[in-house]
């Protein structure tokens, strides 16, 4: 063999093995993007699912399918196939970071993990949500029955569900039946069965005084076309046996209210916070206001003040919780200082879910918050006036009788783990 031969015959070799040194990078790079588009397929299938099918064997990519690719794997990868696939030498870096934690997750245009107003904006049950200008914890959900060791006035309430469509096609058919006791009832049982309110906490026998009924019939639920919109739950005294008493209570609710679903929703779940406070007072606790004698208004007792945070708490609806909220403005400073500290944290944490659905309202001076705040003066009034401060209970005691104007509403949280989102064509390396 010459010489010649043999340098021919030792260059063929070698670039024998350089190819097939570019073919194991290609191979191995395809390998990479397939293992991190699994790893990442959980977060963003349809993104991958774009991106990776464009890019064929022999190097020819679209332009928007190298962004894509650029977005979902980064460029360092995305420029190695390229080379490799161009006939360029590329060096093989270590292994690739698992992206999934690189990922930058959209809930609309509001940085996530998805608050569960969010959720529901996507579902199309909030008809606003702006990018929050503010981050808060989400209400802690609460058991059937408070706890002793917080009371019910300290515990948030829990989240309420939308109503699923086959309950709302029932409740729909029957108020256009004219059967308003009927669509009432249908999502009463729709908020048993999925425990939103537990009516076993409820007795129902005929209260009665010298053979009169002084109570209302033995239905606990009642449509009452008088009422409008309202809805009212009203106690008749605790019944049972000494160690297990209950309140006889009965709820109406006007047909204003039964026709408009989310609100009845709210309405019920509302009426029904209050017959928790009443099972608590029957096992011990005293009626509002009666030691110190004190007036007790809709505006100056704390348990409605619990019932209108526990609607906004678990709401899904804008209107319906910015109705609650509004209330609870108007509401808050006709109790005593030591009153508001038992739902400080609370109010807290849900002025964090009013700034991220209503950003930059200035709620003293909200026309809503105004109307009902002349509406708690007149019914100071009625009372005989000074009633701020002045209604004892159980759920939030009074230290001293006599009014006392209660404090300010605390300010919106500040904004926490605030991040600007990059523009939706920018790579993510």
């Amino acid at each position: 063999m010459t010489v010649s031969v043999a340098r021919q015959h030792v260059e063929s070799a070698q670039d024998r093995r350089v190819r097939l040194r570019r073919r194991s990078a290609v191979i191995a790079d395809d390998r990479d993007l397939q293992a991190n588009a699994s790893n990442f397929e959980h977060a963003h299938s349809a993104d991958l699912r774009i991106a990776l099918p464009g890019a064929n064997r022999d190097g020819f990519l679209s332009r928007s399918t190298v962004m894509g690719m650029q977005r979902s794997v980064g460029n360092r990868v995305v420029s190695r196939r390229i080379a490799s696939a161009s006939g360029m030498t590329a060096r093989r870096p270590g292994p690739i970071r698992t992206l999934v934690s690189a990922a930058v997750h959209r809930c609309g245009d509001t940085p996530c993990d998805c608050s569960p107003e969010e959720r529901a904006a996507k579902a199309g049950t909030l008809r606003r949500i702006p990018s929050p200008s503010s981050a808060s914890p989400p209400p802690t959900a609460a058991p059937a029955q408070a706890g002793t060791a917080q009371g019910l006035g300290s515990t948030p309430a829990a989240g309420l569900a939308p109503i699923p469509d086959p309950v709302r096609r029932d409740h729909a058919n029957r108020l256009a039946a004219g059967d308003h006791l009927g669509a009432l009832m249908v999502i009463v049982r729709h908020m048993e069965s999925v425990g939103e309110i537990d009516p076993s906490i409820m007795a129902a026998p005929v209260a009665t005084s010298g053979g009169a009924t002084v109570c209302q019939a033995t239905v606990l639920w009642d449509a009452d076309p008088s009422m409008g919109r309202s809805a009212v739950e009203t106690p008749c005294g605790c019944s049972g046996p000494a160690d297990d008493k209950r309140p006889n209570v009965r709820i109406r609710a006007g047909t204003g209210a039964i026709a408009d679903l989310e609100h009845l929703h709210s309405a019920i779940f509302h009426e029904f916070r209050h017959v928790r406070q009443d099972f608590e007072a029957c096992r011990g606790a005293p009626s509002p206001g009666l030691r110190f004698a004190g007036a007790c208004t809709d505006c100056n007792k704390p348990e409605e003040l619990d019932s209108y945070l526990a609607e906004a708490e678990a709401g899904y609806n804008a209107t319906v919780i910015r109705h609650a909220w509004a209330r609870v403005v108007s509401n808050w400073t006709w109790l005593a200082p030591e009153q508001q500290m038992v739902f400080l944290a609370r109010v807290r944490t849900l002025r964090g879910k009013i700034e991220r659905l209503f950003p930059g309202i200035d709620w003293e001076n909200d026309a809503e918050v105004r109307r009902y705040s002349a509406f708690c003066s007149q019914m100071d009034q009625r009372a005989g006036g000074n009633t701020a401060g002045s209604c004892d209970s159980a759920l939030a005691p009074l230290t001293a009788p006599g009014p006392r104007s209660g404090l300010p509403l605390p300010p919106p949280p500040p904004p926490i783990g605030d991040f600007e989102l990059p523009p939706k064509d920018r790579a993510i390396a």
